[in-house]
């Protein structure tokens, strides 16, 4: 099976004029982040828009911030439960560690995951397995919970990683979710050491 080819051309700053050069004689469809510079070449009846929508988001937040509607409010809701990201901070973090990762300083490391978000419909189950991707790519040793404590299913938590939601009081319940979660990643740490 052939594989459609992916392209990354590098620019010394986010001038408008640098996608319009490279995209000139492209036609097709096209999949990119929510970068305003690339509007114009979407306007275009060559270049077809593949949307992304952790970006298309955004928009909705706007809406939402400046309304308050409605239907904005729903459309995060739906979209974060189907699409959730880490944010923005981590993602950030994460790109700091390509220089280490490439030298296999995050190798064999055990690695756990916990997140939070503003609702329980914020997408934190779909987070914390795309963390977990990121730590597969360093050959990381990701040390879930699991179901192997029965606090997790009195939190209503997931096999992946303790969620919290934000806003809300870290009460005894919260820290008791969150032991065995440490505990077990101490464990296991401790035997691979």
């Amino acid at each position: 099976m052939r594989r459609p080819p992916s392209w990354y051309p590098f620019s010394s700053d986010r001038k408008e004029q640098h996608p319009k050069d490279h995209l000139a004689k492209y036609q097709g469809w096209m999949y990119a982040d929510g970068y305003d510079g690339l509007e114009d070449p979407y306007r275009s009846a060559d270049i077809h828009e593949v949307a992304c929508m952790a970006h298309v988001r955004r928009k909705f937040v706007d809406i939402h911030r400046a309304q308050g509607s409605a239907i904005a409010t729903e459309a995060i809701r739906r979209i974060a439960t189907r699409f959730g990201i880490m944010a923005s901070q981590m993602r950030g973090f994460i790109d700091t560690l390509g220089g280490f990762w490439a030298r296999g300083g995050l190798a064999n490391k055990s690695v756990s995951a916990m997140t939070s978000a503003q609702n329980n419909y914020g997408g934190q189950d779909t987070m914390l397995v795309s963390f977990c991707a990121k730590v597969m790519h360093w050959g990381g040793i990701i040390v879930a919970p699991g179901y192997t404590d029965e606090v997790v299913y009195k939190t209503g938590g997931t096999p992946y990683g303790y969620s919290h939601n934000a806003g809300e009081d870290f009460a005894d319940e919260a820290k008791n979710a969150i032991d065995p979660q440490a505990r077990r990643l101490v464990e296991i740490a401790g035997k691979l050491a």
